[in-house]
């Protein structure tokens, strides 16, 4: 779970001789720390930092799943210490350059051809262009993955 708190902090106005309203001003603080370990996927047992030095195309993907229902508690501890270290997720990688979709952005195939994006998901190899589409699927909707594995 993300660690995000609103802190209501008292300030009171008081004077000699007079009582000022008490109003409550919010706080908000991030207590995700650079040092924390990830335990899962291919950089188990690194920090946030080392992940950020190490992997610049990892941890815009990572930023990109932000939203998913299945993310883990560390992962969405991850999620937050990237996007305030500045990381953003690279929107141009989330085009279809290849198909009758060339051009279209992900989303708007996924949502306008689900019988496309089922092929996509049997027929795509690892490290091409149908594949990062296929792993963005993946990513963004397990409930469809799940859904197409037990057709």
């Amino acid at each position: 779970m993300i660690v995000a708190a609103k802190i209501a902090q008292r300030v009171s106005g008081r004077r000699a001789g007079t009582t000022a309203a008490t109003r409550w001003l919010p706080i908000s603080r991030s207590f995700v720390s650079s040092s924390e370990v990830v335990d899962f996927g291919k950089h188990r047992g690194l920090t946030f930092e080392e992940i950020l030095q190490k992997d610049k195309q990892y941890c815009q993907w990572a930023v990109s799943t932000e939203g998913n229902e299945q993310t883990s508690p560390t992962m969405s501890k991850l999620i937050t210490f990237l996007k305030e270290a500045g990381v953003q997720h690279e929107t141009l990688h989330e085009t279809i350059t290849f198909g009758k979709y060339s051009g279209k952005s992900y989303g708007e195939v996924f949502t306008n051809d689900s019988t496309y994006c089922e092929w996509v998901l049997h027929n795509s190899k690892d490290d091409t262009p149908s594949g990062s589409f296929a792993d963005w699927i993946r990513a963004r909707h397990p409930q469809f993955v799940s859904k197409v594995g037990r057709s």
